[in-house]
């Protein structure tokens, strides 16, 4: 057998919002549906192909079989020797394979990838039979959602996952012995690995199963299963965060784009004049393509979740850039879990962004410069990445990237730890309403941090309903609760419990007392300083296209600039000093 080596390869303004957040440390037919491609435009230099074998299935002909990483459409891979090219393809979701004839058994061959005449690094690979196809270690099947034990609420599962490029994956469900398996939904995994696809659930506990069938015969399939509730209860849900918008642009067929973020929404709906459009996506962030007739007029955005709305968000359809990213942070290691030693690894991390950036950083584990583990996101800043048996006690990279960007590396020793840090390090709090204020009865929000990728439940009588308010802990560890009824008059005892990302994490809970007053005034009570500006005050005009702000505020209290459609254009934290 050969070894296969490859190389791994000026806002205008005409306001500005200041806004200073508290401090954080029934079974129905198969459905298919194929995820939508990444949001943000492909590199100009496509990913280096990666061969994963060279496979024979007729005589006279080699076949090598690869993939090329988030590769866009158009994407050609070709195959040349002394650099006269011998045969070439279009890819299809990442996925490649060139037949080579016989007469070139032994050679070297160079694989590169071309994107618009743009070309890869060069991948070359000795034209000889292999014994095995190495997709699935590139690319082990995940099925990471529903996790396993969760409780579904709206009857309806979304199975979400990854596997090996242009791969068909198909869901199944296990209804009891005796009974048969059931078909649920399939998919078709993309050039960037992920699959997703949906299906209705009846209520009861459920076991399911993911197999993928790779594109090339040679190559193993591959299964993954999750099991799973499903209650028919009425089950309150958080309301989806009032939407913000992170751009409006007009791309290349004159069309105009608005990318909005709601924060807890699954769908969310634009509405221009008389026209409505609806859109379906992970992660809170929502695309809309408009006739460009739209240019200039109003519209509004509300974030969806199940039969929940967010407060609708108004906004003028005028050009708007997307506000400067996060700086790339390497992740945090909270815990190292491992069901048997014979079980592949899960890695509990973090990542930090801001809230509302649109490009959601990824996370992705490097063993001795080798991809190990698949980049993976949440939308909330919780990461699981598992890591095959086969790296135990070896030193892993962990880094956060961003398209092409990547963080500084956090190494770590791959073995089991005893728990899990995130509880020490992001310390669950209410910052506000503070312990022993008296707040007004119109109290908009109560916000405070937690564990990024948790969701937070506030009971008792804070509002005048009996419902829990919900709410998800975001990225940069912080949550808001948005309160629509006035609070109820006088002395409250307020429980705040925090459920982690990780089920290897235990709920945790906090209690916060305080005193809701009819006086318009009320006090804060807490350490919360008054946020002032002192460069870029009202009314100034100024002639560069770059805009620094200074103030005072909070200590370590996060501060964000938006413009005046919602728009964050930069975010910092409060110095120690103010």
């Amino acid at each position: 057998m050969k070894t296969l080596s490859s190389t791994m390869a000026v806002i205008g303004l005409t306001s500005l919002a200041l806004v200073a957040a508290s401090p954080v440390t029934a079974t129905a037919a198969p459905t298919t549906t194929t995820p939508s491609p990444r949001a943000s435009a492909p590199s100009s230099t496509p990913s280096t192909p990666v061969v994963h074998a060279v496979s024979r299935y007729s005589p006279g002909t080699l076949v090598v079989e690869g993939t090329v990483a988030d590769a866009p459409a158009g994407t050609l891979v070709t195959a040349s020797i002394d650099g006269t090219g011998v045969t070439e393809q279009l890819v299809e979701n990442g996925s490649f394979w060139l037949s080579v004839p016989d007469e070139h058994a032994g050679q070297d061959v160079e694989i590169r990838a071309f994107v618009d005449d743009s070309p890869s690094a060069t991948t070359t690979v000795d034209l000889v039979e292999t014994e095995d196809n190495t997709a699935s270690e590139a690319w082990p099947l995940a099925l990471d959602s529903p996790v396993a034990g969760s409780l579904l609420t709206d009857q309806t599962a979304s199975f979400v996952g990854s596997g090996i490029p242009d791969s068909r994956i198909t869901v199944t469900r296990d209804a009891g012995q005796g009974s048969p398996v059931v078909t649920l939904c399939e998919a078709r995994v993309v050039s960037s690995g992920d699959w997703s696809c949906t299906s209705p659930i009846p209520p009861g506990d459920h076991a399911a199963t993911a197999t993928e069938v790779p594109t090339w015969a040679s190559a193993a399939r591959q299964t993954a299963g999750t099991a799973f509730s499903v209650t028919d209860e009425v089950t309150a849900v958080p309301r989806p965060l009032l939407p913000t918008v992170s751009s409006i642009t007009v791309d290349e067929r004159g069309d105009l784009v608005v990318r909005a973020v709601s924060h807890g929404a699954g769908n969310a709906r634009i509405v221009v004049g008389d026209h409505s459009w609806a859109v379906r996506a992970e992660q809170g962030r929502f695309a809309f393509t408009l006739d460009p007739s739209s240019l200039g007029k109003t519209a509004t955005i509300t974030g969806i979740h199940g039969l929940t709305e967010s407060r609708p968000l108004a906004v003028a359809l005028t050009p708007v850039e997307a506000a400067a990213p996060s700086p790339l942070t390497p992740p945090t290691v909270h815990g190292i879990s491992q069901a048997d030693p014979a079980r592949s690894f899960v890695l509990e991390a973090t990542t930090d962004y801001f809230a509302d950036e649109w490009e959601v950083p990824s996370v992705t584990a490097y063993v001795d410069g080798e991809l190990a583990g698949r980049p993976v996101t949440n939308a909330a800043g919780a990461v699981s990445l598992l890591l095959g048996d086969a790296y135990a006690g070896k030193w892993v990279e962990l880094v956060t990237t961003r398209g092409d960007e990547r963080s500084e590396a956090v190494e770590f020793w791959l073995e089991p730890t005893e728990g899990n840090t995130a509880p020490e390090t992001f310390p669950l709090d209410v910052t506000s309403i503070a312990e022993g204020s008296t707040v007004p009865t119109d109290t908009p929000v109560i916000t405070g941090k937690g564990i990024p990728g948790s969701t937070i439940s506030l009971t008792t009588d804070v509002t005048r309903d009996a419902a829990p308010l919900l709410a998800d802990v975001l990225g940069d560890g912080t949550w808001t609760v948005e309160v629509d009824e006035p609070l109820a008059v006088g002395a409250q005892t307020m429980t705040v419990t925090e459920t982690p990302y990780w089920s290897t994490v235990a709920p945790i809970t906090s209690t916060r007392s305080f005193t809701v007053s009819d006086d318009e005034g009320g006090d804060e009570g807490d350490t919360t300083q008054p946020l002032t500006v002192t460069s870029h005050t009202d009314g100034d005009r100024y002639s560069t296209g770059i805009a620094t702000f200074a103030g005072r505020g909070t200590p370590d209290a996060r501060l964000t600039a938006a413009n005046q459609w919602g728009t964050p254009m930069g975010s910092t934290r409060v110095d120690e000093d103010g």
